[in-house]
Order: C-alpha cells, then sequence, then structure tokens
C-alpha cells in the first residue's frame, strides 16, 4: 500500500475503528494485523480465539478481572494535574498515572487478565517473554496471585540490561531463561515464547505482553489495556469538565498507547491539529524514566505552539511535574 493510498484510507478505517468492526473476521485493522505463523501454531491461535470468544466479554469473566483490577493492581489510577509542567508547557497537562499501579506499570492489567483467561482455558502453566523486564514483573507476579507456574524468556542482553527486573521476578516465582539466539533482545525472546507454546498448546498458555504477534492477541490485549482511556475519559470529565485537546502516551510494543487510546476513538474533535491544545493527557507507561516528561512522551516531544522551557542545570526542584 503507498503512502497516498494509505492516506485516501485514513476516514474509511477510522470510521471502521469507531463502528467497532476491526479486528474483523480474519482479525484484520484494515491492511494491518492478521495471522502469519506456522501450521503448527494454527490450532493453539484457534483455541485461544474461542475462548477469547467465549470469556472476555462474560459477565462472570469481567466481574472476577474487575475484582482484581480494583482490590489487587489498585484500580482507578489516579489522573494527577501537573502544575509546574502545565506552566513550562503553556498548557493544562493531566497525567493518568499506570505508573501507581501494582508492579509500576500498566503491564499488569493485561497480565492478570490474560492469567485469568489461562486459569478458565485449562493452562497448567504459563509461558511469557519481556525485554525491558516490566511485562515479565507483572506476568510473574499474575502468575504468583493465580498460583500459576510462570516461565518468561528473556534476551541475554535484556537481561543485563535489566538486572533489577530479572530479580524481581525470580522473588515472584518465576524461571528467567536467557535467550542467546537471534539478537538476543525482545524479538528472539518471543520466537522462543512461541516454540515453548508449540511444544505443549494445550497446558501451556502464551501470555503476550504488546499489541503484537498473531491474531487474537492485538485484539485482546487492546481489550484490557483499555481500562486506561475508559477510567481517564471519566476521570477528565470529572475533573476539568471536558475531555483533552490532544492525548499522548509513549510508545514500545504499544500496549500502553491503544489502552490510552481506544476509548477516545469515537472523539472527532481529538484529531491532528496545528492549533496548540489548552487540556492535554498524558498516559503514563510505568515508574522508570530519566527525565519525568519521558515517561508520557513529552520529554522531547514537540507540540504545536508548546516550547517548553529551559530547565536549570543540576536542579533537582526543576523535575517536579
Amino acid at each position: 500500500m503507498t503512502a497516498t493510498a494509505a492516506s485516501s484510507d485514513v476516514p474509511r478505517l477510522l470510521a471502521g475503528a469507531i463502528a467497532g468492526h476491526f479486528p474483523d473476521a480474519r482479525g484484520r485493522f484494515g491492511p494491518f494485523g492478521g495471522r502469519y505463523v506456522p501450521e503448527t501454531l494454527i490450532p493453539a491461535l484457534e483455541r485461544l480465539e474461542r475462548g477469547v470468544r467465549e470469556h472476555l466479554h462474560a459477565s462472570d469473566f469481567e466481574k472476577e478481572l474487575a475484582a482484581q483490577l480494583s482490590g489487587w493492581v489498585g484500580r482507578p489510577t489516579a489522573l494527577t494535574f501537573a502544575p509546574r509542567l502545565s506552566a513550562g508547557w503553556g498548557a493544562n497537562v493531566w497525567l493518568k498515572r499506570e505508573d501507581l499501579a501494582h508492579t509500576g506499570a500498566h503491564k499488569i492489567n493485561n497480565a492478570i487478565g490474560q492469567a485469568l483467561l489461562a486459569r478458565r482455558l485449562g493452562a497448567r502453566r504459563i509461558v511469557a517473554e519481556t525485554g525491558a523486564g516490566q511485562h515479565g514483573v507483572a506476568s510473574a507476579a499474575a502468575c504468583a496471585r493465580l498460583g500459576l507456574p510462570c516461565t518468561v524468556y528473556m534476551g541475554e542482553i535484556d537481561m543485563e540490561r535489566q538486572a533489577p527486573n530479572v530479580g524481581r521476578m525470580r522473588l515472584l516465582g518465576a524461571r528467567v531463561v536467557p535467550v542467546v539466539s537471534g539478537d538476543r533482545t525482545l524479538r528472539a525472546a518471543i520466537d522462543e515464547a512461541l516454540r515453548d507454546w508449540v511444544s505443549d498448546p494445550l497446558g501451556t498458555y502464551y501470555l503476550l505482553g504488546s499489541v503484537v504477534g498473531p491474531h487474537p492477541y492485538p485484539y485482546l490485549v487492546r481489550e484490557l489495556q483499555s481500562v486506561i482511556g475508559r477510567e481517564a475519559r471519566a476521570q477528565m470529565l470529572a475533573a476539568a469538565g471536558r475531555l483533552p485537546d490532544a492525548l499522548i502516551a509513549c510508545v514500545g510494543g504499544g500496549s500502553n498507547s491503544i489502552g490510552a487510546f481506544h476509548a477516545f476513538v469515537p472523539d472527532g474533535r481529538l484529531r491532528s491539529s496545528r492549533r496548540p491544545p489548552r487540556h492535554l493527557l498524558a498516559a503514563a507507561a510505568e515508574r522508570r524514566w530519566p527525565d519525568p516528561g519521558d515517561a508520557f512522551g513529552v520529554g522531547r516531544a514537540r507540540l504545536p505552539g508548546c516550547r517548553p522551557r529551559a530547565r536549570a542545570a543540576g536542579s533537582e526542584r526543576s523535575r517536579s511535574l
């Protein structure tokens, strides 16, 4: 698909997203998505898709998940007005504090949801992949909560970079397996987790942490992370009496951003504009960042009309949000 064709398709794709047409029966989001995997994985994915359809939006599953989110994860997470950041950016900045969720990141929303689903599907063990380690920690915590054995695949390079998170996973009872093949980072870890899953598709559940991979994973992760946007939308209306002009989030594998954005898709007023936003909502991903703005995707962002003030070198007070 050319860039011109893709641009001309945007109104149609947006209309389809608002109408809830994506993913379609083939697991596609317009020109994206689908299922491109070896034949050996098809039965496991089809079984998972049936389980998602049966359980994900069943009233008893939603009640069980809501109880875990409120009583264990700590939802709803706070919406915090950031006066100093607002003064620096020339806009009212609100922060959706996913860093306050249990284990320190948004990853736990998806991990506990998929772990509950795995238990309903009769899985006896969980495998997961992780890059920076937050999904591994969340998966280990969710499995410890539900009494499920957990194996986390992590690239050898990432294990060296993120040694503290490796320690946290092990403290939570997970087995962390270093991946020495491929690029020895997240991509290789996903490959190894898939190989493990296909060797025992009935007894093992693959708990994927990002909106990547074959259908139904992008849909499943989106649905479990959309609690971020639903809460943020209601909190903005309650606190500010209006929706934001712009919504931003950092993105790696996409689960934080799609979770924040999904509830706002039907709001046509939230669209690309050259006018500076007066009210800005930023979704935090995790409790780890070198610059306060970086966790919310604004540390080096350039929004129309917003010119962050220079920060005094060595000033700790200036780091306050």
